[in-house]
């Protein structure tokens, strides 16, 4: 990478870190290049102000998000094993989801070019899911007891609040216990 790519790319790259370590409001410039060990010239060479900064750091960490999402699904054929492996998948409990924990940020959600790229990641996920399910119900491996959107819906819902359970609980147990129930809900009764 060229030292001016490499340098733009370290920008963004510890802001990303920092925005869903810190937030976005508790992030400043000097914490950036700190975490990228770079000197104050580089910040405003490459980008107008923090806000800017921001929408290319949410940016990366939606694509981040998106693309290894993508990757755990293309890895299965059906439907409902794609569901299921994206559901199992590893995942830092304590820090949560990318993209809920910056819709949780009110300085990001507050500003609508940050926010839109923020929906991006939720919009892409729900029609990826949503997609899965009508996939499934069709095969006859997930269950129609909802319709698509609602199952989509619960999905979502139930792994944002799972993360929250954890945290509130100070056990990652509720975490899983929440998984668990929900793939419960999406299965095909015998």
């Amino acid at each position: 990478m060229r030292k001016v790519k490499k340098t733009k790319y370290n920008l963004i790259a510890s802001m990303a870190e920092l925005i869903l370590e810190k937030g976005l409001a508790n992030t400043s410039p000097q914490d950036v290049l700190d975490r990228a060990n770079l000197g104050k010239g580089s910040f405003y060479h490459y980008f107008a102000g923090k806000e800017d900064l921001a929408y290319h750091a949410i940016k990366f960490n939606i694509d981040r998000l998106i693309e290894e999402s993508t990757y755990v699904l293309e890895k299965e054929k059906t439907a409902h094993n794609k569901i299921m492996v994206f559901l199992n998948k590893q995942r830092n409990i304590d820090r949560g989801c990318f993209a809920g924990q910056m819709a949780r940020d009110p300085m990001i959600m507050a500003n609508p070019k940050l926010a839109n790229e923020v929906t991006r990641g939720f919009e892409w996920f729900k029609s990826t899911l949503e997609k899965l399910i009508r996939q499934g119900i069709a095969d006859g491996t997930i269950s129609s007891h909802l319709a698509p959107l609602e199952a989509t819906t619960i999905v979502v819902s139930i792994l944002q609040g799972s993360y929250v359970s954890a945290k509130g609980f100070q056990d990652e147990t509720y975490f899983y216990i929440g998984l668990e129930a929900l793939k419960k809900l999406l299965v095909v009764d015998d």
